[in-house]
């Protein structure tokens, strides 16, 4: 059948299988789904089951948390969406000192943070002379004597950066796209270079990082963009990947008038999970504060982001205060809040680099499960998950049922396997 004469619900079923069975989506389909509006609720609901479906099956109910420093808020780049772009010189600016800094980073490794976000504006004082140095020192404290994974985000660095961060002790770097469509990457990076930004993540990744990469919805992308980036993204190696709905800054960026960035970000999330099972996917506080937190989890996502100690002074980067002094942003609250879904934080041992490298080659293994190339036996199973699927599908009522009971993928295939092997062993007879 082909794609213009299926319905609605076809074509999601479609993606849906065809990512279990070739690890991708077709771009049309892809399209389709990011084409989705609010009213569109139904269908969308389809995709954002199959991707806590497919999140349970390597994660189970477990949510990574990340503590988020924002140590500096000097930039020297003019990016359009951000309020601390180089002109506006009407913001006041901070730049944490070395004790500000590790005192926030031990209070939120004390609550029970995964890791420490270190972000920063790229400010020449990091980025040079002493000012790295200082840097390198508060990675290595974090690390060694709080014992806790370090990620960086202070703009593109060189190799030699790069190997002088990991040496320090960090063990993720961040570096955002924001869109692959370099037109459109010029509006929002005015003077920055795609390609450099590409490059260093692949540097990092050669040095032992893992890295993140991420873009923003709402700023004025095609579908056809849409698609493009959630398929570069998905295929640039990168085990985190975050998508960020847009919100307007004063004298920044107009907001796309045609979008609902919050919901088209829930799509995005949802289509990385199907693409990349393995995925460690964002869901930040920073947009809709604790209010959206729910959805995103109910989207696929499996990492809180941004949380932030309130009364420190440090700030939020999409939005500046958002549920920070209110303690929205706590450890605690953000429990609390997952335990309403049936879901609950890592315990820290299970949160390690082998950890990452053990969930990475699960999903590859997941994905050679459902490839193109599997025995006569295994085919029968993956058109009978194929049935499985499409039956849960008929009616929304099945929807609850799965996710309550949160079936996996391989799981569903289980209950099926004797029977199908046992339909083998007659053929043969």
């Amino acid at each position: 059948m082909d794609q213009v004469s299926m319905t609605p619900q076809e074509r999601i079923e479609k993606a849906i299988i065809d990512s279990y069975d070739y690890g991708s989506i077709d771009p049309e389909d892809l399209a389709f789904i990011l084409s989705l509006t609010p009213k569109d609720a139904k269908l969308a609901e389809m995709v954002f089951y199959a991707a806590r479906i497919k999140r349970h099956s390597l994660f189970k109910n477990k949510i990574a948390l990340y503590g988020f420093v924002y140590l500096s808020t000097h930039c020297h780049n003019n990016c359009s969406f951000c309020n601390y772009r180089a002109s506006n010189h009407a913001l006041k600016r901070y730049r944490k000192s070395p004790s500000e800094i590790l005192e926030v980073a031990s209070e939120l490794t004390e609550s029970g943070v995964h890791l420490v976000d270190l972000t920063l504006g790229e400010d020449e004082h990091y980025l040079n002379g002493k000012g790295f140095e200082q840097l390198l020192k508060i990675i290595d404290t974090i690390s060694s004597r709080y014992r806790a994974p370090v990620m960086i985000s202070p703009g593109v660095l060189d190799l030699s950066r790069l190997k002088e961060a990991k040496a320090a002790g960090a063990s993720w770097y961040a570096l955002y796209q924001e869109t692959f469509n370099r037109t459109l990457f010029r509006e929002l990076r005015p003077d920055q270079n795609f390609s450099k930004r590409l490059h260093a993540k692949r540097l990092a990744r050669d040095v032992g990082f893992h890295t993140e990469d991420g873009i923003l919805v709402g700023v004025g992308a095609s579908t056809a963009d849409l698609v493009y980036s959630v398929l570069s993204m998905t295929q640039g190696d990168n085990l985190q990947m975050r998508a960020m709905a847009y919100v307007p800054v004063p004298g920044g960026l107009a907001p796309d008038p045609n979008v609902d960035p919050s919901w088209q970000e829930l799509l995005v999330i949802a289509c990385v999970r199907l693409i990349s099972p393995h995925a460690f996917i964002p869901a930040s506080l920073d947009v809709d504060g604790l209010a959206g937190l729910g959805r995103r989890l109910n989207a696929g996502a499996n990492v809180v982001t941004s949380i932030v100690p309130p009364s420190k002074g440090f700030c939020g980067v999409a939005s500046m205060d958002l549920d920070i002094d209110n303690s929205n942003r706590s450890v605690k609250t953000v429990t609390e809040t997952l335990r309403e879904f049936d879901l609950e934080p890592f315990n820290h041992e299970s949160y390690s680099n082998s950890y990452h490298v053990y969930y990475r080659r699960e999903a590859i293994e997941a994905n050679k499960f459902f490839s193109r190339d599997l025995p006569p036996n295994e085919v029968k199973m993956r058109r009978k998950f194929r049935t499985v699927f499409k039956n849960a599908f008929s009616g929304l009522k099945s929807f609850d049922f799965y996710y309550e009971t949160m079936i996996s993928a391989k799981q569903i295939l289980s209950e099926f396997e004797s029977e199908i092997y046992d339909d083998d062993n007659q053929d043969d007879n």
